[in-house]
């Protein structure tokens, strides 16, 4: 995936960055739970297409094997 900007990329989002305080990250997550979800539900979509795509294609070239046959 490419590299994301805003709160969610970085090494602060995901390290406590040196400080006393440990950050959360599963409150971290939480707080942007609707952003996260957006974004994995656009990457399986598009693996989603892709694997239709390749399927079509896979059952295109059996019929024409079997045509030719």
């Amino acid at each position: 995936m490419p590299k994301q900007s805003g709160p969610l990329a970085g090494p602060s989002f995901y390290s406590s960055g040196g400080n006393k305080d440990r950050i959360d990250p599963f409150e971290q997550r939480a707080e942007h739970c609707e952003r996260i979800l957006a974004e994995l539900l656009g990457v399986l979509e598009k693996y989603a297409k892709e694997a239709d795509k390749l399927i079509a294609a896979q059952q295109g070239q059996r019929r024409e094997g079997m045509q030719g046959g």
